[in-house]
Order: structure tokens, then C-alpha cells, then sequence
């Protein structure tokens, strides 16, 4: 009733049905207390259910690679075999056994936009299923030269189809260690990457 009165001098004429409105919303607002009057009386509603977990960021896995490629202004479609890499992953404390490990740098993105941040990108094959699995390690420009212990992230993915919302992603995060970097095409990339792989768990359930 307050805010009406506030608000009603200030109408045109446009808005000449805002009384009747208002009407049919308290006439909504009056049944709808009923309602929940007549189910819970004068008590608060027993909660029945457990409270959910809040949703953590867990380590689900680890990685480790020692690389050597090429800078590409754009990521080829086939990535198997290029460059030299040896890349060594666990998953919920099992080791992940690969074949075609290939390596390549090139800013991330693809079709959706270029990414602000130089990307070692490597592909290979999981030997159990032969599905396709994907790290991508980002480094900061300006650090994308060679030194030591580089802070860096980057997405870690099982499959060739995208993965939309926190809940479809895993995230890698560690540091690199580059002895030779470049963004100049063709040029040489080496080093070697130390981190965890990360999931959203606890959402949903």
C-alpha cells in the first residue's frame, strides 16, 4: 500500500491500469497464503530432506609432459604424432595409457574467437577405448618466453564434443618450465608441464 501510494502520483497516463494490477496481485498474493496457511498452520514446515553438500572443486587427476613443438597461427585438424611429447596422466588414481601423442602451440579459441593467451595444445588416443583426449595449457603472453615455474591453466577433455557449464569441464592447473618459446610461426616451443586436473563436483545431486 505504501510503495502505491509513492509510486501512483508519478503515473501517465499509459499507465493507467497499474491500480488494477496491483489489485490482481495482492488478490494473488492473499490466496496463495491461504493455501500455505491450510497446509502448515500455524507452524514452520518440518524440512525433511538433508541438506546437500555445497559444491567443491576436487582433484580428480594429475598430468605431467615434457614437449617439444612447433608454433602454429592456427590449430591443424589432425594433431596426432606432431611434435615430440611425452605426456603422463592419471585419473582417479589410475594411470591413463595413450598412443599418437602430438603437440602444437597455437592461441586457443578456434572458430570462437582467438584466445589472449599463447596455448600448448596436445592430442592423443587413449589405449583402452581409442577415445581422443585433450590438454590444453595456457600460458600468460608475457610469460610465454622461456623461465621457470609459470603459473598456467588450461582445459582437459575426453572425447570430441564440447562441454558446456562448469559441470561439463575439467580444468588442469601447474606450472611450466619453458627452455625455448616463441608465437612467431614455425618457430620452436619446449619444456615441460607439472599439474592436477580439476572437477566441479557436488551440483545437481
Amino acid at each position: 500500500d505504501r510503495i502505491e501510494a509513492l509510486i501512483e502520483p508519478h503515473l501517465n497516463r499509459e499507465q493507467s491500469r497499474f491500480s488494477r494490477s496491483l489489485r490482481g496481485t495482492r488478490e494473488f498474493i492473499r490466496k496463495r497464503r491461504e493455501d500455505l496457511m491450510d497446509e502448515t498452520g500455524e507452524a514452520m514446515p518440518r524440512w525433511t530432506k538433508t541438506p546437500k553438500a555445497p559444491p567443491v572443486i576436487a582433484e580428480i587427476g594429475t598430468v605431467k609432459a615434457k614437449f617439444s613443438g612447433e608454433w602454429m597461427e592456427e590449430s591443424p585438424r589432425e594433431r596426432a604424432n606432431l611434435g615430440k611429447a611425452t605426456l603422463q596422466l592419471t585419473l582417479n588414481d589410475k594411470p591413463v595409457e595413450l598412443t599418437d601423442v602430438g603437440v602444437h602451440g597455437a592461441w586457443a579459441g578456434g572458430g570462437f574467437g582467438r584466445s589472449n593467451k599463447p596455448t600448448i595444445r596436445f592430442s592423443g588416443r587413449r589405449k583402452s577405448d581409442g577415445k581422443t583426449i585433450s590438454v590444453d595449457i595456457s600460458v600468460p603472453e608475457d610469460d610465454f618466453q622461456p623461465g621457470q615455474g609459470i603459473n598456467s591453466g588450461g582445459t582437459f577433455k575426453e572425447g570430441r564434443g564440447f562441454s558446456f557449464g562448469p559441470l561439463g569441464m575439467q580444468f588442469i592447473n601447474g606450472k611450466a618450465n619453458l627452455t625455448k618459446a616463441s608465437i612467431k610461426e614455425g618457430d620452436l616451443f619446449e619444456g615441460e608441464f607439472e599439474g592436477v586436473i580439476l572437477k566441479l563436483v557436488g551440483m545437481g545431486r
